[in-house]
């Protein structure tokens, strides 16, 4: 297939494409790709996470939830050179913030010998200014289980933006790629760049998906039935403590895989637990997690979400779950807990640079740069533009985004934080 900006928009097809990284400008760690035609219709996907040579950065993690032993069982970039150039060869990559994924999947192909470009449109400059999570909420896409940063469902919502654009376009008459460009100046660099032909490698078929690391356990993960289920009869019981543990590290990314199960039944039958003793631990567990979400007397949506999460895999049915949070909020506002103050995380004059924008809403409205300044200031911080020897912090609203301001902080050693961790510590509830 050529990209010749005369073809006809129908014969054309995008290669929606998403990467989480180690790092600001590291080596990828997960893989997405939708397959649109010019006609706006999805004809495949795929995704894989991949072993990078370099560690993920714990910036990165606590956006897209992977650690280094997340990833071993993963292929390394050099096995999926082929599959890469299979989806990509003679397509248009598309992405939101696309620079930044072309430069990380380019810099991966030189690092094992092998030289790439392609011929690329932003979503972000096609109309959809905004981040991709409220752009993509915006036209109607969420991803099915509500999570964002993940490849493959970052990739879904590119597709659905880029969809929204081409149907638009050929509703209004365009033909051609070249009317395409006339209507959307922006991607006007088509003309300039040509996919580079595929190395020839051939595709290694490989797909190490995140439900493959946690045990690819498609009807759900009765951790309660495989952890009693491989305890020696008779049982004595024990103290739970060492479980507990066990469950409470297991559950910290809030996935499971088998390997971690395979530990929790050892840890059960050396201290000798019950079946009902097993529940009785994972109950506690849950309310330990429900506490500490309603410490400030608000269940917000993430935390819901969450909480239903760890529900799930400590198989505590709804109604217990709600009747936990319950007595577990009551018993917070009864005590009067109160949250850390702000200043004992971000002391009064704490000069602060905040880059990217904010993925999040509060009472139904985006957090703008100008909301940012308004929090900072009534909080005792002092805003700042640009990073310097004057800056305490840098406030990173995207960890994969490859800001170059987060990168120079990190240069001079100054405080990153996540904006999340940031928000939170002001006080401020997200939707």
């Amino acid at each position: 297939m050529t990209t010749h900006l005369e073809q006809p928009l129908v014969d054309v097809e995008f290669a929606a494409l998403d990467l989480e990284t180690t790092d600001f400008q590291g080596e990828p760690v997960e893989i997405g790709v939708v397959i649109l035609g010019g006609d706006g219709e999805v004809r495949d996907e795929w995704s894989t996470l991949v072993r990078p040579a370099t560690p993920v950065h714990p910036h990165a993690c606590r956006v897209h939830g992977l650690r280094d032993d997340h990833l071993v069982g993963a292929p390394a970039f050099d096995e999926l050179i082929g599959d890469v150039d299979a989806l990509l060869s003679g397509r248009i990559v598309a992405g939101h913030e696309v620079d930044f994924d072309r430069r990380t999947l380019a810099s991966a192909y030189e690092r094992h010998g092998h030289a790439r470009d392609w011929p690329t449109v932003c979503t972000r400059r096609m109309g959809f200014g905004g981040a991709l999570q409220s752009e993509a909420t915006a036209i109607g896409y969420v991803p099915p289980d509500g999570t964002w940063h993940q490849a493959l469902p970052d990739a879904r919502g590119v597709a659905a933006l880029l969809a929204t654009v081409l149907r638009e376009a050929r509703d209004e008459g365009t033909e051609t790629l070249s009317q395409l460009v006339r209507r959307h100046p922006e991607i006007a660099s088509l003309a300039s760049v040509r996919p580079t032909a595929s190395s020839g490698s051939t595709p290694s078929g490989r797909a190490f998906t995140r439900l493959h690391r946690a045990g690819a356990l498609p009807d759900g993960l009765d951790l309660v039935a495989r952890t009693v289920g491989g305890l020696p009869a008779p049982v004595v019981p024990g103290d739970g403590s060492t479980y507990a543990g066990a469950v409470w590290e297991a559950l910290a990314d809030r996935l499971v895989s088998a390997d971690e199960v395979r530990r929790l039944v050892g840890v059960a039958a050396a201290t000798g637990l019950t079946e009902a003793e097993v529940r009785d631990v994972h109950q506690a567990c849950f309310r330990r997690a429900a506490a500490a979400a309603a410490a400030d007397h608000v269940i917000t949506t993430p935390e819901q979400r969450d909480l239903t999460c760890v529900a799930g895999l400590l198989q505590i049915s709804p109604a217990d779950a709600e009747a936990v949070l319950r007595e577990e909020i009551d018993a917070a506002i009864g005590h009067a807990t109160a949250l850390p103050a702000a200043d004992a995380v971000l002391p009064e004059g704490t000069r602060v640079v905040v880059t990217g924008e904010v993925p999040y809403t509060t009472n139904g409205r985006p957090i703008t740069r100008a909301d940012m300044a308004a929090l900072m200031t009534s909080a005792g911080l002092v805003p700042k533009k640009a990073v310097s020897r004057m800056v305490d912090l840098v406030v990173v609203c995207d960890p994969n985004s490859g800001s170059r301001k987060a990168e120079e902080a990190r240069i001079r050693g100054i405080r990153v934080m996540v904006v999340e961790e940031f928000l939170e510590a002001l006080g401020v509830v997200t939707d």
